[in-house]
């Protein structure tokens, strides 16, 4: 692959839109250490950092971690629903994460050893889920549902934003969902997502300013 980058070996037009697919679902960042460099990329989504205002869209960000030592993504499903209402004086954000380890308990158990768990095996695995709220925004309330998910911290403020940081424990077939909700005065812009990059892509809706009565 780098002999053929290097030697310019490729169709220029599909490598083209290739890096933007990349760009565009997350899967390429770029940051560079000239700040003539850097400057060209500040605010563009190739450079990974959520945005700092709300000016023309309210950004949640929606990151996982696998923290098993695994390559179960695979196999893991994933569905964020993030919901904006509007009032006179500012807006509330729900955020609804649902993660779903799709195989059966059978199946995980063949799997070689490098996907397994290397802390579980095939018994289950684990993911950290960071929410984090728009700027100007405040963490009203945390929800979950699964039978082992458990808020870390809902006191962590991260490049100007709320964050709640939830770990899930999932065997093999089981569904986890945690939910956020924050709100904030002010002027914000529609509701929009970023997220981690899954194998399998994430579903969901993201519906910005339902006007309250």
């Amino acid at each position: 692959m780098f002999d053929k980058i290097a030697s310019a070996d490729f169709n220029l037009q599909a490598m083209l839109s290739s890096v933007t697919r990349g760009i565009d679902n997350g899967s390429i960042y770029f940051h560079s250490f000239h700040d003539e460099v850097q400057q060209h990329i500040d605010g563009e989504k190739v450079s990974g950092v959520l945005p700092t205002s709300n000016e023309v869209e309210s950004t949640v960000g929606v990151f996982f971690r696998d923290e098993s030592a695994s390559k179960i993504d695979y196999y893991m499903k994933s569905n964020i629903d993030v919901n904006q209402t509007c009032s006179a004086s500012g807006s509330e954000f729900v955020v609804d994460t649902t993660l779903h380890l799709d195989i059966a308990q059978g199946a995980a158990d063949v799997l070689p050893d490098y996907v397994k768990s290397a802390t579980w095996g095939s018994s289950q695995f684990r993911t950290a889920v960071y929410v984090y709220g728009v700027p100007g925004t405040t963490l009203e309330s945390v929800q979950m549902d699964g039978r082992e998910v458990r808020l870390v911290r809902d006191d962590v403020v991260d490049l100007d934003r709320p964050v709640a940081y939830f770990e899930t424990y999932l065997q093999p077939g089981e569904i986890a969902k945690v939910t956020a909700t924050f709100s904030g005065e002010g002027d914000f812009g529609p509701a929009a997502l970023q997220s981690t990059p899954m194998v399998q892509p994430t579903t969901g809706l993201v519906n910005g300013c339902a006007q309250e009565e």
